[in-house]
């Protein structure tokens, strides 16, 4: 009986300490705003915002930058209404699609990596396969997440803050 108890605590105390080969523990980002790239991460810090009106076509430019580092994501929405950063979800449609939609975004750049040493993607220069940023608002602070697919891998990046708002009309 002594020789069942004792192999049953063995058990007890080895399987739970083993950790499936197959799991996957997910990394948490070394910073609350980023660029992800092929695994690395690249720091951002700040967001500027410009909105600016043409005929009945709002557009509102948003920056996110690092600062000295220089990432930086810069991002076209074109909008409905006269609000400079609704809450939502918009796609990329590239301008040549002859397609007037709104509430999409038709123009992105993005750059990160060391210094003297930066990737620059832009849309259009590079084929943007698919692309989607999402717009969450609680009070004066923002969350923006973005994900962006060229070259055969997926850009994913991340704001947290507050927003600075640069309006002309």
């Amino acid at each position: 009986m002594k020789q069942v108890l004792f192999s049953l605590l063995i058990i007890t105390i080895i399987f739970p300490a083993c950790k499936k080969d197959n799991e996957i523990e997910i990394e948490k980002a070394p910073f609350q705003s980023y660029i992800l790239r092929n695994q690395r991460y690249y720091q951002l810090h700040d967001a500027d915002l410009s909105f600016d009106k043409q005929d009945q076509q709002y557009t509102s430019t948003i920056w996110l930058t690092s600062g000295e580092e220089n990432n930086s994501v810069q991002i076209d929405l074109l909008l409905l209404t006269g609000e400079a950063l609704p809450e939502g979800e918009y796609t990329y449609k590239t301008l040549t699609s002859n397609n007037l939609e709104l509430n999409r975004f038709h123009a992105l750049s993005l750059q990160y990596g060391e210094k003297n040493s930066k990737e620059q993607v832009n849309s259009f220069e590079n084929d943007i396969k698919n692309a989607s940023i999402q717009v969450k608002q609680s009070g004066d602070l923002y969350t923006i997440d973005g994900e962006f697919e060229y070259d055969g891998s997926v850009t994913k990046v991340h704001y947290e803050g507050k927003v600075d708002f640069l309006e002309y009309w």
